[in-house]
């Protein structure tokens, strides 16, 4: 199944991709329900099964998904107003706009590590950081180029970062990497943008940072807008292989980065291995999996990269899973 969240007349509902259209998945149960409960139950009883909010989905379990799928077919047999809506006409946002962490990867793919200049080092355990949940935007919502702060201004070089993202579907601790594709709910896609400079970059040495100096990680990766999700997720049951998945980003229709997962340093058990002996995974946890090649940062100092514009338009790609696109402006006054 390909979930999503997606708003009509200013309410936002889950739904399920098929085939051009989008299934209200709570209305189209409410409807099968009524073969057998009056409208009134039908309501309430499709509510505690299908409810508004992905990660309350999510942490359901096979108990909603399997009500999605009969939801699913009673729509497309039906294809009645209220049930089913084209997707044109309706409005997508991410599909989990608030997760409840959002975990990403640094350095996770070797060529990244050498176009800006790092030596790789020895594999021992993921390098991760956090970006906050209020900065997430869905599909066509606009990447925006902060105003920032002196001495910088707008000048802050904001780039792309094309990313799978891992979508957790249980409670789990000290998870063995060998049990957590079990753990997993499914994939969807993730821009980790990124402000390379900005004015709040630190200027004094920390020695044990000193492979850092070039970037601040909370601020760089948490401005408004700059964690794209979507445009749904794909369920584990359609990607047989995670770890094998061509994508690619564009900017204003040219490529800019070109991978396949499977050259990810730090599998996706092992990402999930790893992060579970720091904190407690929860259901609609989002693991951000980190960039190939094709930034737009340059070394040593950046000054000659390509970063985004007010009026550019950024594609993703992956397969199996879709295009997430974003238009990019400038932060309104």
């Amino acid at each position: 199944m390909r979930l999503l969240t997606f708003s009509v007349k200013g309410r936002d509902r889950i739904g399920a991709y098929v085939d051009g259209h989008v299934v209200d998945l709570r209305a189209a149960y409410s409807s099968w329900l009524e073969r057998d409960l009056s409208h009134s139950k039908a309501l309430r009883r499709a509510a505690r099964i299908i409810p508004s909010d992905m990660v309350r989905f999510i942490a359901l379990g096979e108990h909603a998904l399997k009500a999605a799928k009969v939801a699913i077919d009673h729509a497309l047999s039906q294809m009645a107003e209220g049930l089913i809506f084209k997707l044109d006409d309706v409005k997508l946002k991410a599909p989990i706009p608030k997760p409840g962490k959002i975990f990403a990867l640094a350095g996770n793919y070797a060529e990244h590590f050498r176009e800006v200049g790092m030596e790789l080092p020895a594999k021992s355990r993921p390098r991760c950081f956090v970006k906050i949940s209020s900065i997430v935007i869905g599909p066509k919502e606009p990447i925006l180029l902060p105003r920032g702060m002196p001495p910088h201004g707008r000048n802050i070089h904001v780039d792309w970062e094309a990313e799978l993202a891992v979508v957790i579907g249980r409670k789990g601790k000290y998870i063995p990497r060998g049990d957590a594709y079990n753990y997993v709910f499914g994939y969807t896609i993730m821009n980790d943008v990124s402000a390379r400079r900005t004015g709040w970059t630190r200027t004094y040495k920390v020695p044990d940072l000193e492979r850092d100096r070039f970037f601040d990680w909370f601020i760089g990766k948490n401005l408004d807008t700059f964690a794209p999700m979507g445009p749904w997720i794909v369920t584990k049951d359609e990607i047989e292989d995670p770890q094998n998945l061509n994508f690619t980003l564009k900017v204003n229709g040219v490529i800019r980065q070109k991978s396949n997962t499977k050259w990810m340093i730090y599998t996706i058990p092992e990402i999930v291995e790893y992060l579970s002996t720091i904190t407690t995974l929860y259901p609609g946890d989002v693991i951000s999996t980190g960039t190939c090649s094709g930034v737009g940062w340059r070394p040593p100092d950046g000054k000659g990269g390509t970063y985004l514009k007010a009026g550019d338009i950024v594609e993703i790609e992956f397969e199996k899973i879709g295009v997430l696109l974003n238009p990019v402006k400038d932060e309104p006054p």
